[in-house]
């Protein structure tokens, strides 16, 4: 019997991220999910709802089928790219997961 939360479902070992082939992908987590994994690095995948561009940091709100997450983008370069995307972007996201009262759900997304 699987040990995977009903919001994880497992990528085949085989895939590698696109243009590294040394990094394998993580297992998809959905944002129903994210307050099990605080402190983990996790894989999200969904669509741009809704991003607030301020002085020094990025808020991208992240939605999937089964509600919406908090990603903080703080990095330069990740904010240049954050600024390009369109409204409904499809994203999957690499980020570390911590606890924040002040996020949806309690949770938001760090170092993307």
């Amino acid at each position: 019997m699987s040990s995977l939360s009903p919001f994880s479902v497992s990528s085949p070992p085989s895939e590698r991220v696109p243009g590294n082939t040394s990094l394998p992908l993580l297992p998809r987590t959905f944002v129903a999910g994210l307050a099990d994994r605080i402190g983990e690095t996790v894989c999200i995948k969904g669509w741009l709802h809704h991003q607030r561009a301020l002085k020094a940091v990025d808020f991208l709100l992240l939605r999937d089928a089964t509600g919406i997450a908090q990603v903080v983008v703080e990095d330069p370069d990740v904010r240049d790219i954050a600024h390009s995307l369109p409204h409904e972007s499809v994203l999957a996201i690499t980020a570390l997961v911590v606890a924040s009262s002040q996020a949806p759900n309690g949770v938001e997304l760090h170092e993307p």
